[in-house]
């Protein structure tokens, strides 16, 4: 199966984990694979390339566990006082 048009741009986004994930908050996806029925995406720590992980893009993609773009930890603070994320940062 293609990739869908709407995750294809997801390569090279830059996000912020609403927690620290791997020791880092800063990352960048660096490619993407079929996982079954879904897709992951592989984030890439901007300050540490070697650190890398394969995530859900559902998760990826879920504005309480990570932000699109890189933020300071005062804006990421202020998104997370949305009505969506009410429940807080993801605990990982």
């Amino acid at each position: 199966m293609a990739l869908p048009k709407r995750y294809a741009r997801l390569v090279g986004s830059k996000f912020t984990s609403t927690a620290s994930f791997l020791g880092w908050r800063h990352f960048h996806v660096g490619a993407l694979r079929r996982n079954g029925a879904g897709w992951d995406a592989e984030v890439v720590s901007s300050v540490e390339p070697a650190t890398r992980a394969w995530v859900d893009v559902g998760s990826l993609l879920d504005r309480c566990q990570w932000d699109a773009g890189w933020k300071l930890l005062k804006e990421l603070a202020e998104d997370l006082d949305r009505p969506a994320c009410s429940r807080g940062p993801d605990t990982r």
